[in-house]
């Protein structure tokens, strides 16, 4: 066989993987926020600051997606507004899917990064969880925690902790008809 033969049969056989319906989600929420000053902070859920946040996500799969996000609000108390940037892939531990009854829930671990545009050098890295709830039909409902930290790429940026609680929509683009994974389940 031919190298070029061999690369079509390749890609073809992958076309059922990249035929499934691509999900995009969107989501708004709040958080509450604080700074962390000590490496074993005992005051994990003492917050000081507020947040509205905004993300949109591409969901891979059932388990996996990558997310970008925005944040604006007090981060500190002493702090006027200020704006995050998060880049973050997310893993749920369980299958996941709206408009399922039986994959509706799932808890998650996240990690990315976060900068703030406004000041140079500001990148911290993100390690987060949380869950996921399935609510009706494409819409969902997020709690999650994150840690961030500058001192991975000595920034020297301020080390803090939000906790979020957003409301998503999923959008589903229409189903392949190769998708045979849907053809099980109708059955």
């Amino acid at each position: 066989m031919s190298y070029k033969r061999f690369l079509v049969v390749l890609l073809l056989s992958y076309f059922p993987f990249f035929s499934k319906a691509q999900t995009w989600e969107v989501g708004l929420g709040v958080a509450l926020s604080d700074q962390i000053y000590t490496a074993f902070p005992n005051d994990l859920l003492k917050f000081k600051g507020q947040l509205l946040q905004a993300h949109v996500k591409r969901n891979f799969d059932s388990y996996w997606s990558a997310k970008l996000g925005i944040q604006q609000g007090n981060f500190f108390e002493s702090t006027s507004n200020q704006t995050q940037v998060n880049a973050e892939v997310e893993f749920n531990f369980f299958k996941y899917q709206t408009s399922s009854e039986k994959y509706r829930f799932s808890p998650f671990l996240t990690t990315g990064f976060s900068a703030n545009p406004q000041t140079p050098n500001s990148i911290n890295t993100l390690v987060g969880a949380g869950v996921k709830y399935n609510v009706k039909g494409n819409w969902n409902i997020m709690i999650d925690y994150h840690l961030a930290t500058g001192k991975v790429f000595n920034t020297g940026t301020p080390n803090y902790k939000f906790a979020g609680l957003s409301l998503t929509h999923t959008f589903v683009s229409q189903k392949c008809p190769l998708d045979v994974t849907q053809k099980r389940r109708r059955r």
